[in-house]
């Protein structure tokens, strides 16, 4: 009687542990889960950029159009204010916008945009970090257009005069050329000469972005 009593009381044991087994694991799991959502989930909340709107307010001065060629129109000068019946072709901009006489600064209370001058004109991005930024710079007797390469905070990567002309004394110069339709780079021709003399012409190509 002793052995048949006990053998049915070890098999009760033993499923009793296997079901208590079983049952633990799904809750372990789940715990792990949960745990690994929450730490994605405050990631995700501290890489949210914040916006600072000083840029914003700065690249609104670039109210016009970003073009995808820039010239001026050729001329030579005859003397100090005397130019040639050809007609030299107009470029807007808002003296409002004179980027050397407004200042602007970042969150940290740093200088924003500062080596960026003239008369703000227009702005284009060509990737997640870098964007276009063309200003009017107007002499005496000549005009030009600066194109400034900046990355999202508008430190200046690049700059350089992409058109231009005017002169002095019968002395002329012209500059003036195009963007890619991926702005990728922008060709242009540069002349140079003496009353209606050509003395010297450049064409060259400026890359914008790494080839």
């Amino acid at each position: 009687m002793t052995r048949i009593i006990i053998i049915p009381l070890l098999f009760i044991l033993m499923s009793c542990q296997q079901e208590n087994t079983v049952d633990d694991t799904p809750e372990k799991i789940q715990d792990i889960t949960v745990t690994e959502d929450t730490i994605s989930e405050q990631e995700n909340i501290s890489t949210i950029a914040i916006v600072d709107t000083n840029i914003i307010l700065f690249k609104k001065q670039f109210k016009y159009s970003f073009p995808d060629t820039v010239d001026f129109g050729w001329r030579y000068i005859a003397s100090n204010y005397e130019t040639s019946d050809i007609k030299i072709k107009g470029i807007k901009y808002d003296e409002k916008h004179n980027l050397n006489t407004t200042h602007f600064f970042n969150m940290n209370g740093e200088p924003l945009g500062k080596e960026i001058e003239g008369y703000a004109h227009s702005y284009k991005r060509i990737n997640a970090d870098s964007i276009l930024f063309l200003t009017m710079i107007n002499g005496e007797i000549s005009q030009g257009f600066m194109l400034y390469i900046t990355n999202n905070k508008l430190k200046v990567l690049q700059n350089h005069m992409i058109a231009s002309n005017g002169g002095d004394e019968g002395s002329w110069f012209y500059k003036f050329g195009a963007f890619d339709k991926e702005f990728n780079y922008y060709t242009y021709e540069e002349i140079e000469g003496f009353a209606k003399d050509t003395m010297e012409m450049i064409s060259d190509t400026l890359w914008l972005r790494k080839k």
